[in-house]
């Protein structure tokens, strides 16, 4: 046997010892109207999943979120694990320990995934609406408070479908029923309550009490007699935009906000609330056409590569990846999700070859690099967007940054940034440069924006800039306008 070869077999026998989860079951994909499964489960319960899915989706934007909700073009990932054995692989880890879990909800550097594990019932479901209920909340109503987003992904959380037009809402949730037997927070306290508060990022029994209390205010909102679901959405709107709690309680409600925690406790405590059936004109979604088809096993392990990459577990995604590149090398989601995780280490010569291969296998690499863009339009002008540059402090002057990739429909121009014209979600920067201005523009969620230069570009109000500061722009030419592709803030005495 000569030397070539030996390699080759010992690192595939190491790579099959190293990746057994996608081998020991086959793997299926399925498509439904607004979710992608991949999972290790039997077709039948693959397909169920995804219808009880979208019937969660179905029922929660027509209660509350249908008028302002925000579609995106890309379907959200759901991952089946069969059982434990299957999910085990994956669960996330705390010091060093696998924590049990029956689902799970990521939010990584570049897309959102959810895993459910079928055996664990309904704990799964339950754990995985509640962060559903969040992505859902976030993007009809972005300045959502925490009290709310918790109370309203609690109360959605239990949803049961129990008919064509029919559906029950608000079982009781009996951890928080007896801990509020016990003690409450009060609503004032509650209502100030941010991601960043003690209350939430301290001890596990105050967020729990956080957590059943505006469990209670929601129910009891959406569940009492009168109904007070109008009042309580109104609510959270006045005071996420700095509204008082006393003042616009009682212009609400009626009543001192004394008095609505009484009410709401009395309520809770009294025992008497359960499940309300809920009715609607229109059918519910009620089926899947979709089948769902095996895919391979390097296409699977490309798919939870990527799952173990967004939980930050990079030592591990990438060897899986790679492997199943090295099987399939015409896998271009697992192209994609090797350039994205290169491109967090900076690595962009290796990420731009992937690139290339997810291009040339037909991705729009333009979708790919947007992943990590902002996802929230500036109120009152330009904030600086999250910035997909390493971490780390920034270069020191006139040294040379890491920057964008430039693809080959992509121009590139260096000047100074002159002003920032913005209507509604739509901007354009005005660059100026040796040659003249250059502008280009679009929609602001859609622009990357990284900064370079030493601390951070606080706020950028629309209009002309009072210290134009270096700036690269790319775009590319769409028609006869320019469509703004990056915006890059460079040290002083940066050369390009």
């Amino acid at each position: 046997m000569t030397g070539r070869c030996v390699p080759r077999i010992v690192v595939a026998l190491l790579l099959v010892a190293l990746f057994p989860a996608a081998a020991k079951a086959e793997w299926r994909s399925l498509r439904s109207e607004h979710f992608q499964l991949i999972g290790d489960a039997p077709a039948r319960q693959l397909r169920d999943v995804a219808l009880r899915f979208e019937q969660f989706r179905d029922i929660v934007t027509r209660l509350n979120l249908a008028e302002t909700r925000q579609e995106t073009d890309s379907p959200l990932t759901i991952f089946v694990f069969r059982d434990r054995g299957s999910f085990e692989p994956f669960m996330p880890r705390a010091n060093g320990r696998t924590v049990e879990a029956a689902g799970m909800f990521v939010e990584g550097p570049d897309t959102v995934y959810i895993a459910v594990r079928l055996d664990g019932g309904e704990a799964s479901f339950r754990s995985v609406f509640h962060e559903y209920t969040h992505l859902l909340l976030r993007r009809a109503f972005p300045d959502a408070p925490l009290w709310l987003h918790e109370g309203l992904a609690e109360y959605y959380s239990t949803l049961r479908i129990t008919g064509e037009r029919s559906a029950l809402i608000g079982f009781p949730v009996a951890a928080h029923h007896k801990l509020l037997q016990q003690r409450a927070m009060p609503l004032t306290q509650m209502f100030a309550a941010t991601d960043r508060s003690p209350e939430y990022t301290g001890e596990t029994a105050a967020r729990l009490l956080l957590y059943a209390q505006a469990w209670a205010l929601v129910h009891h909102a959406f569940q009492s007699k009168p109904s007070r679901g109008t009042e309580i959405l109104e609510l959270a709107k006045k005071l996420a935009a700095g509204g008082a709690v006393e003042e616009n309680v009682q212009a609400l409600y009626g009543i001192p906000v004394a008095e609505l925690e009484r009410r709401v406790l009395g309520y809770i405590r009294n025992g008497s609330y359960t499940a309300v059936a809920i009715s609607f004109q229109d059918e519910l979604v009620n089926r899947v056409t979709a089948d769902s088809a095996p895919i391979s096993v390097p296409e699977a392990d490309g798919w939870l590569g990527d799952l173990l990459a967004q939980m930050g577990r990079d030592d591990e995604a990438r060897p899986r990846i790679e492997n199943a590149l090295a099987r399939d090398p015409r896998l271009a989601q697992a192209h994609e999700a090797l350039a994205m995780l290169l491109l967090r280490k900076d690595l962009k010569a290796e990420a731009t070859a992937h690139l290339k291969e997810a291009q040339a296998l037909g991705r729009n690499v333009d979708d790919v690099l947007r992943r990590t863009r902002s996802t929230t339009a500036p109120p009152a002008g330009f904030r600086q967007a999250a910035s997909t540059a390493p971490a780390g402090p920034p270069p020191p002057p006139g040294a040379r940054p890491s920057l964008r990739i430039t693809l080959a429909d992509e121009q590139r121009a260096f000047g100074r940034l002159e002003a920032l014209e913005c209507k509604g979600d739509q901007v354009e920067f005005v660059v100026r440069t040796p040659d003249g201005a250059v502008r280009a523009g679009g929609r602001f969620v859609e622009i990357s924006v990284t900064n370079y230069r030493q601390g951070s570009l606080g706020n950028m109000l629309c209009g002309p800039q009072p210290t134009p500061l270096p700036t690269l722009l790319t775009w590319k030419q769409v028609g006869d306008a320019r469509l703004a592709i990056a915006v890059e803030f460079v040290p002083d005495g940066f050369v390009p």
